[in-house]
């Protein structure tokens, strides 16, 4: 699966895992879990159709949520993962991925819990991953 090639990707990147160590994953994560952290949706998929049928090619939308206990960490934390991202592919996996396209990006925050001492503030980037199934 293409988002599983984007969980790789993120973990292979320094300067993210400088960051939030271990703390990328595909689905959700719990209100409270260590802060900062990474998130990956996989979103609409799409195949490349001809005359012939279905292709191995085709594309998958992939919702990268980047997460943090302030602003300023949340921002830095996505330019971090749209500066991975960005432009990327990688031909040497099933899928190959053969580009990766920012396709925009918006703010979130959690409120806090009761009790809760931290707020989580939230980046969510929607990419386009372009793929081949070989």
């Amino acid at each position: 699966m293409p988002e599983r090639r984007v969980v790789a990707k993120l973990k292979a990147t320094t300067a993210i895992t400088a960051l939030v160590g271990v703390r990328i994953e595909p689905g959700n994560r719990k209100q409270g879990d260590p802060l900062p952290a990474i998130t990956i949706f996989a979103g609409t998929k799409t195949k490349s159709n001809c005359s012939a049928g279905t292709t191995a090619s085709g594309q998958r939308q992939i919702i990268v949520d980047s997460w943090a206990s302030t602003y300023a960490g949340v921002k830095a934390l996505g330019l971090l993962v749209e500066d991975a991202l960005s432009g990327w592919s990688d031909l040497t996996g099933d899928p190959q991925v053969s580009m990766c396209h920012l396709q925009g990006d918006t703010d979130g925050e959690e409120p806090m819990e009761p009790g809760q001492d931290v707020r989580e503030h939230n980046v969510k980037q929607f990419y386009q991953l372009d793929f081949n199934t070989t």
